[in-house]
């Protein structure tokens, strides 16, 4: 048999379904490989609350909206900043 009569015998449909699964294997050993090695990664999001706790200080958004916004993110957040607002360094009330 030579290789034209073989590939004929497989047809489109089996050189397709063969092109997919190298493809597929191909994917699934890189992404292996990427989630072995996740420093590589940047991870450029800042929190959340440090992000609000900016925009607080160059008064973007109000004690209002910081208080509700915290208590949003972290329920205990509001505790806290409740205390930091209560001592001689603070903003004040």
């Amino acid at each position: 048999m030579d290789g034209a009569s073989m590939m004929a015998g497989m047809g489109w449909s089996g050189i397709l379904l063969m092109l997919l699964l190298w493809v597929g294997a191909i994917a699934l050993t890189l992404w292996g490989i990427s989630s072995l090695f996740p420093a590589g990664r940047v991870d450029v999001e800042a929190d959340a609350l440090e992000i609000l706790r900016k925009r607080y200080a160059r008064g973007e958004i109000s004690r209002q909206e910081f208080l509700q916004a915290s208590e949003t993110l972290r329920p205990d957040a509001l505790e806290h900043t409740r205390h930091a607002h209560e001592h001689p360094g603070g903003r004040g009330r």
